[in-house]
Formats: C-alpha cells, sequence, structure tokens
C-alpha cells in the first residue's frame, strides 16, 4: 500500500486513480502523518459493499430466527454501527 500526505496527493490525484486502478493496490491518505482515507478501485468498493450487505442481511436472519420483533430502521442502523 502507498502512502501519500494529503497535500501531495491533492497535486497527484490523477495519477494515484490510475495507479489504483491498475495495480488494484489501495492508496492511503495521510495528514500530520496519520491514516486519514484510502483510495480504492469502484469494483474493490463494490466488493467491500457486498460483503458489508451480507453481514447485515445474516445478522437480521439471525434475529429472525431466535424470534425476536421487528425494529425500527434508525435502531437497528445504531446496533449496526456499533457491531
Amino acid at each position: 500500500m502507498t502512502e501519500f500526505p494529503l497535500k501531495d496527493a491533492r497535486d497527484q490525484l490523477g495519477s494515484i486513480v490510475l495507479d489504483v486502478q491498475r495495480t488494484r493496490e489501495p492508496a492511503v491518505i495521510t495528514r500530520y502523518g496519520h491514516p486519514e482515507a484510502v483510495i480504492i478501485g469502484f469494483e474493490d468498493w463494490q466488493e467491500l459493499e457486498a460483503l458489508r450487505d451480507a453481514a447485515d442481511m445474516a445478522l437480521v436472519r439471525e434475529r429472525m430466527a431466535d424470534g425476536q420483533k421487528p425494529i425500527p430502521l434508525d435502531e437497528a442502523l445504531r446496533q449496526l454501527d456499533a457491531a
């Protein structure tokens, strides 16, 4: 994984994105030496989203199998964020 200070990333964003697409290696953007963000390819992001969706559905199925009552969406989102 390549790291770029935020200041440099601003100037090199186009080439960073091209490198990420070409190599499928994420690029970490740092601020004051601390990781702040990651640039990943769109396909990698889609895979991550699919994994998150699958984990969410597994939790829903588990709750339903335990006979738990449905909960409001905002409460479910709070619980997922805490997990």
